[in-house]
């Protein structure tokens, strides 16, 4: 390799490096993915909107992927039904848009909350084999609305059944509404 291609690579990889330090969306991302199967993300720490990423995919396990600049999530994982795993804490605290980023994520199963960081309606009506760990994180993740207007919790109807009273307190005493 000559010295010019090597500098023109060089300060390909700089600029490529450069952009990707700037992009603050993966709107639609792997929208329709079939493969691979297992998704390693890199720095995702600055994207604002993830509406779309991973509509429509087969992606089964997704790590490294840090959603607290997270504004947008609209339909993010809808209709995976493939997904099983997300193998990273999700941070739901900065959303302005969260409409149904978990419908049709019929193979769910390992999914972690920042604890206090969902202020919108969670819906995982469609999410039957959610572990008990998931089901407790995603009850932490709930925050407290307490003099705030309340939001909707839904889960499977399997999912709701194997709650514990103790677990349906804790939801109804952060002021909100269970459906299963």
């Amino acid at each position: 390799m000559s010295l010019a291609t090597l500098k023109a690579k060089v300060e390909q990889l700089l600029n490529y490096a450069k952009t990707y330090k700037e992009i603050r969306t993966m709107q639609r991302a792997y929208y329709g993915v079939n493969e691979p199967k297992t998704i390693w993300l890199l720095d995702t720490s600055k994207i604002t909107d993830f509406s779309y990423c991973f509509m429509n995919s087969k992606v089964k396990d997704i790590y490294g992927l840090n959603t607290s600049s997270g504004e947008q999530f609209s339909f993010m994982f809808i209709y995976n039904d493939e997904l099983e795993s997300i193998h990273s804490v999700l941070d739901f605290s900065k959303a302005k848009n969260a409409t149904k980023p978990f419908n049709g994520c019929r193979s769910l199963k390992n999914i972690r909350f920042k604890p206090n960081s969902i202020f919108l309606n969670a819906m995982f009506a469609d999410s039957d084999k959610l572990t008990d760990e998931s089901t407790q994180s995603i009850i932490d993740g709930l925050a407290d609305l307490t003099g705030q207007a309340s939001q909707t919790l839904s889960l499977h109807k399997d999912v709701g059944a194997m709650l514990t009273d103790e677990q349906k307190a804790a939801i109804t005493a952060k002021n909100w509404n269970l459906v299963y």
